[in-house]
């Protein structure tokens, strides 16, 4: 009997599992909506996309592949046809929100569900009234001087900062702005973030361990929600999460019950006409017949810390990223608000209704929003009794479905064909009001952001006072990628190619009749770079694709245009590099401030951005190509590869580790894939990765390599002939002053006189039995 029931049991499960496909697939309602396989069949797809964290950009490809509709769970469908807002947001008559939303409540501090969590469309109407004038954009500024004492602390900081020369992480701060804003308006009070330079109580540690959890389990199954949380036995990311929840509701009715015991004892604390207390308030004066007490105010202190901090932060990161990677745009801002504050239109701090009169940066703030909204997933509602029609295929009741800002937002039949470049011009050009109806960045409908105006007059604040009084954003705290020199493909394919050493190869390339792909994460300069080809006297082609080589995807896209256009792929460039900003080994580094991790973004980049991209390219290259077909990569290292680099210690790291993935490459990849590969390795390069050095070096005397001597080599390494045995094939080649030396040939030609003849017979002995890693079996370490 044991025996049978073994030999059922897996039967009884393929069994299931093949009709549960064969289900979904045909004859389930949704089987005619177009998607990923997985996805038809399990929410497990959908989990592990969010779970890498590029939702966004996988609807996005998704939605170009299928259309307007994409199946991304086997009951879920994803909209992307920005005339369906109505339908699935409409004002009159909402959509039931789905059972993704009450994951992010909290029931342990009132009986009422908060805002956003609320799926009872009747009781989230009741409870917002009560509230609603409280959030109204004429009641938030009147708390405008809350705000203005955290932007003055926040600008004297960057000052101090700017004083000292030390470098920050703006994002970070901005987010500590963010909370002591919400502080003054909620708590009474800032925190103390900016105050004490730290993260306050781990508030902002606590949201990190607590979103990616709870974005996980709300697009999970609902019957293994139980399971993610009870896993916090086992995983410490999930335990730390569920910490936080509580540590955050506890910061939230400490705060209330400290504000309504300074009420009882006539503090004059209660003098302030805070947010805070005009929640108080209403409890005061309608609390018994409106059912509003102290938990239902504790529940919106804890709803503004939870979710409000992280999106106001979130949003002005982008506005500030964008204008970084723009210095046009910026200065375009600049003059702007120069030209107000010397005719006199501006205060300091400056006011929302001085602010709001300043059309370009009124713009910028939006154009910013529309490229990176806070919220880049689907905002899932249920299909209504009865059915509807979208995009002309019937969905029955039930059914979820919902959409991305992040994918409305750049639909060029709305926001023109230029719809993925931050242009902020485009708000004051074309018709302003037929665009904002189609953003989403505080959702639509009835459940648009109870809070958008909080984030709305924070973000105005900031940026407009942090310009006015800084007057520049120092190049110290620009995002690393406004530096980026990134990947290439004869038809070409080309990463970080908008400036610097890529625009010089793609324009060189461009002249001599190449098809090129090239791809950056600058979409601006990317899109740029090509619209000054397509007006020169170049002959060749060029097609940009916004590329982020962090992302696998994002690079296997680069690829996959130049297959789709060209069915072949003959050069490969990969020319990543940021710099290393900060000093990784401090001697100010004590046992506290360790324990602040350090970012990987300078590995990521420089390293493993190269990784992913020689890996997808030896397979473009390889595929279709015809026998004794000359196919090119090369790789971009520097002299910090092989030279000791002074203070630029990650950036070092990365670098060696390009010339060790062309070391391995250079015998493996001739033999498997008929494929030569080099790498370069630049010295002094007049790029905006030298600008704090520059001056010193011209003053000795020493030369520097122009971005179009490195575009020269480039090209001639990928296609030219060495001179000496023909193509140039395994070397590294250090270019100084525009020349070139293969150091490659020096280390060989010298290895017997630096390790001995002995010691070098047994290591060309072992290497030879080593081979090309094809003829042995590779073990994983015990």
């Amino acid at each position: 009997m044991q025996i049978l029931i073994l030999v059922l049991l897996p039967i009884s499960l393929v069994t299931y599992a093949l009709c549960w496909i064969i289900y979904v697939r045909t004859l389930h309602p949704l089987s005619k909506i177009p998607g990923p396989f997985w996805a038809s069949v399990s929410r497990v797809w959908i989990v592990q996309k969010l779970y890498r964290g590029d939702m966004e950009q996988t609807q996005r490809t998704l939605h170009a592949k299928y259309g307007p509709l994409v199946r991304i769970a086997p009951n879920e469908i994803a909209v992307a046809d920005p005339n369906a807002i109505k339908s699935i947001y409409p004002m009159k008559n909402p959509l039931t929100k789905s059972d993704f939303y009450p994951v992010f409540g909290n029931t342990a501090i009132s009986k009422h569900a908060d805002h956003f969590s609320n799926t009872d469309e009747k009781s989230h109407s009741e409870r917002r009234r009560i509230v609603n004038h409280v959030y109204s954009l004429s009641n938030i500024l009147q708390s405008e001087e809350y705000i203005d004492v955290c932007s003055e602390l926040f600008n004297q900081r960057l000052g101090e900062f700017a004083d000292t020369g030390e470098s920050i992480d703006l994002g970070e701060w901005l987010q500590m702005y963010a909370f002591d804003v919400i502080g003054e308006l909620y708590f009474g009070r800032m925190f103390g973030f900016m105050e004490h330079r730290h993260d306050h109580e781990s508030y902002i540690a606590s949201l990190d361990a607590l979103m990616p959890t709870l974005c996980i389990a709300s697009v999970a199954p609902k019957f293994t929600r139980p399971v993610i949380f009870l896993s916090s036995v086992l995983i410490p990311s999930v335990k730390i999460a569920l910490k936080a929840l509580d540590h955050i509701a506890a910061a939230a009715k400490s705060c209330v019950t400290q504000r309504f015991a300074d009420a009882e004892g006539s503090f004059d604390t209660v003098k302030r006409r805070d947010i805070l207390q005009q929640l108080m308030d209403i409890r005061k004066e309608k609390g018994p017949k409106l059912d509003f007490g102290l938990s239902e105010i504790e529940l919106e202190s804890y709803s503004a810390l939870f979710a409000g901090s992280d999106t106001t932060a979130i949003a002005m990161r982008s506005v500030f990223y964008y204008l970084a990677k723009s210095p046009a745009v910026y200065r375009e801002v600049l003059a702007e608000l120069d030209k107000a504050f010397a005719e006199g239109q501006l205060s300091i701090p400056v006011k929302f209704s001085e602010a709001i009169k300043l059309p370009f940066l009124c713009a910028c703030i939006k154009e910013a929003m529309r490229m990176h909204p806070s919220v880049q997933l689907t905002m899932p509602r249920l299909s209504p009794k009865g059915g509807m029609e979208v995009c002309g295929e019937y969905i029955p009741a039930g059914y979820r479905l919902g959409m991305n800002a992040a994918v409305i937002h750049r639909d060029p039949n709305i926001f023109g064909q230029d719809a993925d470049v931050y242009r902020p011009s485009r708000w004051l050009e074309g018709n302003a009001t037929f665009m904002d109806r189609y953003m989403l960045q505080f959702g639509a409908g009835t459940r648009t952001c109870i809070g958008k105006n909080a984030r709305l007059t924070q973000g105005v604040f900031r940026v407009s006072s942090t310009d006015v009084a800084q007057g520049t954003i120092s190049k110290r705290v620009q995002d690393d990628g406004d530096r980026a020199e990134r990947g290439e493909l004869r038809s070409t394919a080309r990463q970080r190619s908008a400036r610097g050493i890529g625009a010089s190869t793609v324009s060189l390339l461009h002249s001599s009749g190449a098809k090129i792909i090239h791809g950056d994460w600058d979409a601006a300069g990317g899109q740029q770079l090509d619209v000054a080809l397509r007006s020169s006297q170049g002959v060749g082609e060029t097609t940009f694709v916004e590329t982020d080589v962090t992302n696998y995807e994002s690079v296997l896209n680069l690829f996959q245009v130049a297959w789709r256009m060209y069915g072949r792929v003959d050069i490969a460039v990969s020319n990543a590099g940021i710099q290393e900003i900060g000093n990784l080994f401090d001697p100010s580094l004590c046992l506290e401030s360790v324990k602040s991790k350090p970012s990987n973004k300078v590995i990521d980049v420089n390293l493993v951005g190269t990784l992913y991209f020689a890996r997808i390219a030896a397979v473009y290259l390889k595929e279709g190509a015809k026998p004794d077909e000359d196919k090119s990569l090369v790789l971009v290292s520097s002299t910090a590869g092989f030279k000791e680099t002074p203070g630029l210690f990650a950036y070092s790291a990365a670098k060696h580790g390009v010339l060790g993935l062309l070391r391995s490459l250079r015998t493996y990849l001739p033999k498997t894939h008929n494929i030569r590969v080099n790498a370069i390795c630049p010295w002094m390069t007049d790029t905006g990765m030298v600008e704090g050095i520059r001056e010193n070096w011209l003053k000795e005397g020493l030369p520097v390599n122009s971005p179009a001597d490195l575009g020269r080599v480039i090209v001639e390494v990928a296609i030219g002939d060495d001179g000496k045995s023909g193509k140039w094939s395994g070397r590294a080649v250090f270019v100084e002053g525009g020349r070139g030396w293969d150091i490659e040939e020096g280390i060989n030609a010298t290895e017997e006189q630096w390790l001995g003849k002995e010691v070098s017979r047994v290591l060309s002995r072992g290497q030879d039995l080593l081979g090309d890693g094809t003829d042995w079996k590779k073990s994983e370490a015990v």
